[in-house]
């Protein structure tokens, strides 16, 4: 008797489920790993366009660049708090009060 029981693949190693894929999310078809959006995607690829030279990061070299897992297994560039204050910086608009002066901003 041939086939599958559901619980694994054909040569009795155990299934790899990976995680459900929606929106901008993900998977290398090179290395297999998950990322939360194309830019993340973009960002652990490497090398050369022409001729074809392009590689994958290790998960040590995503990591030396800054890159990390969130909760759900995915690869991110910057956390929301990250991106959120990051966005904050570059419109300049500080940490304030109504009406009151910048907090932790250096003249």
């Amino acid at each position: 008797m041939g086939g599958t029981t559901g619980h694994g693949n054909i040569d009795g190693s155990p299934a790899i489920i990976h995680p459900r894929l929606t929106g901008a999310r993900c998977r290398c078809g090179a290395c297999g790993e998950n990322f939360n959006s194309v830019s993340a995607f973009d960002a652990h690829r490497t090398g050369s366009y022409w001729p074809i030279q392009r590689v994958c990061l290790t998960r040590i070299q995503m990591c030396t660049r800054g890159m990390s897992l969130n909760p759900a297994g995915f690869w991110i560039t910057e956390t929301r708090s990250e991106r959120a204050a990051s966005r904050g910086r570059a419109a300049g608009s500080g940490d304030r009060a109504p009406g009151g002066p910048r907090v932790g901003v250096r003249p």
